[in-house]
C-alpha cells in the first residue's frame, strides 16, 4: 500500500544530523570560551592583588618613638604612627578595633602613605561602649593595574595587641 509520501533519504538525513551537531558544538564552544576568558581574568586579577600584597606591602608601627601606638582615655582616641616600609604606595587603610564589648571597622579618610613615608593617625574610640582594646587590625589598600579603586590586602594586615595608655 502506497501512501504517496516521500521520506528523506538516509544520506541527506545523515548530513543534516552532522550539520546540526557541528552547529550545536560551535555554540557550546563559543559559550565555553567566553566563560573561560571571564574566569581567567577574574583569577588573574585576584592573584595579582594577592602577590602584590604579600610581596610588596610592609606596614609597620614606628617603634623608636614614644606613644607610637597608644590609647588616650581623656580624649577617647587611639594614636598611632605608621610607616610604609614596602615597595608600593598604600592608597588607604581599613582599621578594625576589637574591644571587649564590640568591634568597630572604619575606612580612614586621607590615609594614603607613600613608599618610605611615616604618618600619624588619631582614631576615635569610646572605651565605655567598646570596652578595653584587645586588638587593632590595619588592612592596607592598594591600586593595581587591573583595579580602578583601591582594594584591601586582607591577607596582609598589621595586627597589634599591645596597646598601652598614652603618657
Amino acid at each position: 500500500m502506497k501512501l504517496g509520501k516521500k521520506a528523506v533519504s538516509p544520506l541527506i538525513a545523515t548530513v543534516l544530523l552532522i550539520a546540526f551537531a557541528v552547529a550545536l558544538g560551535a555554540v557550546v564552544m563559543n559559550w565555553g570560551r567566553s566563560y573561560v576568558e571571564t574566569t581567567a581574568e577574574y583569577a588573574e586579577r585576584g592573584s595579582d592583588i594577592q602577590i602584590l600584597c604579600s610581596r610588596d606591602i610592609n606596614l609597620k608601627v614606628v617603634d623608636k618613638v614614644e606613644n607610637s601606638l597608644c590609647y588616650n582615655a581623656s580624649e577617647d582616641k587611639v594614636e598611632v604612627i605608621l610607616e610604609n616600609a614596602g615597595t608600593i604606595d598604600i592608597e588607604g587603610l581599613q582599621v578594625t578595633i576589637i574591644g571587649e564589648k564590640d568591634i568597630n571597622t572604619t575606612d580612614l579618610d586621607e590615609s594614603s602613605i607613600k613608599i618610605g613615608h611615616v604618618k600619624r593617625f588619631n582614631l576615635t574610640y569610646d572605651n565605655e561602649t567598646m570596652g578595653n582594646i584587645l586588638e587593632i587590625k590595619f588592612v592596607p589598600k592598594i591600586k593595581t593595574a587591573t583595579t580602578k579603586e583601591p582594594v584591601p590586602c586582607a591577607n596582609s594586615p598589621l595586627r597589634k595587641t599591645d596597646i598601652v595608655e598614652c603618657s
